[in-house]
């Protein structure tokens, strides 16, 4: 191997390495940086199985050499050497090694040397950076040591002192860091210092650490001074500040000062106290006092009294009328109280008064009152009742919140769950309906053999009604035979409630090659019968593992242990006899379902075209497949209607969904939109078979088509004439007649306009 060959696989190893690194596959890439090469000199001094092969600092022709060795051997058990010289481990000048080519060699343990898990990823990472330095010829040492990342704490003692604490950064030896703490109540910060050997300082230096003095909340305060005690409320108050606190209330009157220090209060020596000397209090003289309610002024004189009584004045003035209280306090007047001031205002006449609660209205008549007054109203008939308090407010009523008004009448009651029959014809058919409110409407479906339809019932106070466009189909009695070749179908079906089918946990063959323990065993029966299917059903009733074909019906059960015994004793498939499709199906017209498709009845034109959209849609409980639809006459014309031309019933019915060119498929429910076009060519009636076929040759059913087309009205609203044409007929007798008449006049005319210019020219 010549050296470009060497340098050209060690960077292929590199590159590989980057890429299982970034796949998460081999060491992590960051762990590198910080990789201990002193450390890892030990490790691979103290290996004698390395020293036994390598030589850390051997040459690269040498390294050659080895790498050959390696790769023969590494070649000899199958495994791809993806890296070059897998002694050194190293990756470049710029790297620390590559401690993955390491990492692979202990996870393989080639050639014995190392166990799996015998060095740590970090172990590793420095072995490849003592050979990566031995390589390049750097300098093997260990990496600078740093403080890690923490919380410290500081405490500083004194008044106002306190201990804060907050999170330094990984800092390296020798380095310092200033921490500090903003968060109340102590803040402050200091400055830590990181050791020669990677540890934190224990005590910080220029540390500070402050938490704010309390503030005096607001306190009765007392004082004495002698014989005397005086008391006062002292006001809240920061902490280094003082308050003057005076009792100016006799018997005894003074003062203080009182400091507040970090939330305590105490005085200072220079307070007083002492019995009070009160003077008589002064009196009143009589004074005009004026005052104000709502916008109202009155005005009133209040009379000369003593100091401590109080007067009530009054205007009785017109057009505000009040009074007023004031007392007299040392030759002051103080006041008003009680106050009341208004102008007077219309009174309310006797009416009528209604009032509504919740949707129910009531009523009664207010008599006639002065404005101000209130009265309560009551409505105590029926069907409603309930009073309300009605306010006579400057000629008008207004009604307080506190009104009651309920609907007497008994609530109509709901339907229960009910059994309700109907009959079409001569058919009958049932279903249950769920319980339902009053005045709701709910459709009812029988699923069930022989006859199955649908039909809208609609509560009233608790009695079903049934509406129109009910449906009763019998199904039609045939003989049936079993059918194996339905039955070979059934077998792989996944006919389960969970998905499941025969075919997943049996297997059928020529009976000498069947497992006599498949419990299918029991199904085959004789060569001279067709299966028992009797004790499949027995097996779905037992083993709670096939409890998912419960829903299987005895004919399909039949026919799945007929293809079981034909395959057992080799016999023939068959389709069996009297099988036919089922009309399962419904079609919807003007939100009603319905067995005929009857179009909108339309007077003759010469463009006329008339239009029915409606839906068909699938059982409940089965899917419906559609091979094609086909119209008998040529007159009519079947679309896949837009959706937006269906009626609004019939959207709903087709959630919005056209009909399919060609085949198509309806989930169990579902429907889609289908409309007939028919083109008027003359009045009268036309006739169709809608055609539904199941597939290219079995017809599902035949559906009646009836469109009526009456003659264009000749008289009616604009000239009050009549006709005497039957429906059937193509022109109307009196018409024909008028025609006739008009005709003939017209030739009378124009001859004897003819005679008068031939006269003219003689």
């Amino acid at each position: 191997m010549n050296t470009k060959t060497f340098e050209s696989m060690r960077s292929l190893r590199k590159a590989t390495g980057l890429v299982l690194c970034a796949l998460g596959l081999l060491l992590p890439c960051l762990a590198e940086a910080q990789a201990n090469a002193a450390n890892g000199k030990l490790l691979y001094e103290n290996n004698n199985t390395c020293l036994n092969c390598h030589n850390s600092q051997q040459p690269a022709d040498k390294a050659e050499q080895v790498f050959k060795n390696v790769s023969a051997a590494y070649a000899s058990r199958g495994w791809t050497l993806t890296g070059a010289a897998v002694i050194y481990g190293d990756g470049s000048a710029a790297n620390q090694g590559n401690p993955s080519l390491l990492a692979d060699i202990q996870t393989r343990n080639w050639k014995g040397m190392w166990a799996a898990g015998a060095y740590t990823p970090s172990q590793l990472a420095d072995m490849a950076a003592y050979l990566d330095a031995a390589y390049w010829g750097k300098s093997i040492t260990a990496p600078e040591p740093a403080c890690a990342a923490q919380t410290l704490t500081w405490t500083v003692g004194g008044l106002g002192g306190g201990t804060c604490s907050a999170t330094v950064a990984t800092t390296a030896a020798g380095k310092t860091y200033l921490a500090t703490d903003s968060t109340v109540p102590a803040t402050g910060n200091a400055t830590f210092a990181c050791s020669a050997t990677g540890v934190w300082s224990t005590v910080p230096s220029g540390a500070t650490c402050v938490t704010p003095p309390t503030d005096c909340s607001a306190a009765a305060l007392s004082w004495t001074v002698g014989a005397y005690t005086c008391n006062a409320t002292a006001p809240m108050t920061t902490s280094g500040s003082s308050a003057v606190l005076q009792d100016l209330t006799a018997p005894t009157t003074g003062a203080a000062t009182y400091s507040c220090s970090n939330g305590s209060w105490s005085p200072s020596s220079m307070a007083t106290c002492a019995t009070a000397t009160v003077a008589p209090p002064a009196s009143c003289s009589a004074t005009a006092m004026s005052w104000t309610v709502g916008g109202n002024t009155c005005a009133a004189t209040a009379a000369a009294t003593t100091s401590g009584s109080t007067l009530v004045v009054q205007d009785t003035a017109a057009p505000a009328t009040g009074a007023a209280s004031y007392t007299c306090s040392n030759g002051a007047w103080t006041g008003p109280a009680s106050a009341s001031c208004v102008v007077q205002q219309a009174a309310c006449a006797a009416t009528a008064l209604n009032w509504t609660v919740s949707g129910t209205s009531c009523n009664a008549a207010a008599p006639a009152s002065a404005s101000g007054v209130s009265v309560l109203l009551q409505d105590t008939t029926d069907p409603t009742t309930g009073s309300a308090n009605y306010t006579c407010t400057n000629g008008s009523w207004s009604a307080a919140p506190s009104t009651t008004c309920i609907n007497t009448t008994p609530a109509a009651l709901d339907c229960v769950a009910t059994a309700l029959n109907w009959t079409v014809g001569s058919n009958a058919c049932s279903a249950t309906a769920s319980p339902t409110l009053s005045g709701s409407a709910l459709t009812v479906t029988d699923t069930v053999s022989p006859t199955t339809g649908t039909a809208a019932y609609t509560c009233t106070n608790g009695v079903w009604a049934i509406a129109g466009g009910s449906t009763c189909y019998a199904e039609p009695a045939s003989p049936r035979s079993v059918s194996s070749l339905n039955g070979e179908k059934l077998w792989t079906a996944l006919i389960g409630s969970k998905s499941g089918a025969c075919a997943d946990c049996h297997n059928v063959a020529k009976l000498a090659n069947m497992d006599p323990a498949d419990k299918i065993m029991t199904a085959v029966g004789t060569s001279a019968d067709q299966g028992v299917p009797a004790a499949i059903r027995r097996g779905i009733q037992s083993v709670k593992t096939m409890a998912e074909f419960t829903a299987v019906s005895d004919a399909d059960l039949a026919d799945i242990a007929a293809f079981v015994n034909a395959k057992a004793y080799e016999k023939a498939l068959t389709a069996g006899t009297g099988i036919v499709p089922e009309k399962q199906y419904v079609l919807w017209k003007n939100g009603a379902s319905v067995t005929t498709l009857v179009m909108p009845t339309t007077a003759f034109a010469s463009s006329s075209v008339v239009r029915l959209a409606f839906a068909i849609q699938a059982p409940a409980n089965a899917s419906l497949h559609i091979d094609h639809l086909a119209v008998s006459n040529p007159m009519f014309t079947l679309n896949r209607v837009p959706v937006s031309t269906l009626d609004q019933q019939a959207m709903a019915i087709a959630a919005n969904k056209p009909c399919p060119v060609g085949a198509f498929d309806l989930l169990a429910g579902e429907a889609c939109g289908l409309e007939l076009v028919l083109a008027v060519s003359k009045p009268g009636v036309e006739t169709a078979k809608l055609d539904i076929y199941a597939d290219s040759a079995q017809k599902l059913d035949s559906v009646t088509v009836e469109a009526s087309v009456t003659a264009q009205a000749t008289g009616g609203a604009g000239g009050g004439g009549c006709t005497m044409r039957s429906s059937s007929q193509l022109m109307d007798p009196v018409l024909l007649l008028m025609t006739v008449a008009a005709g003939v006049v017209l030739a009378m005319r124009r001859r004897k306009n003819a005679q008068t210019i031939t006269s003219e020219e003689k």
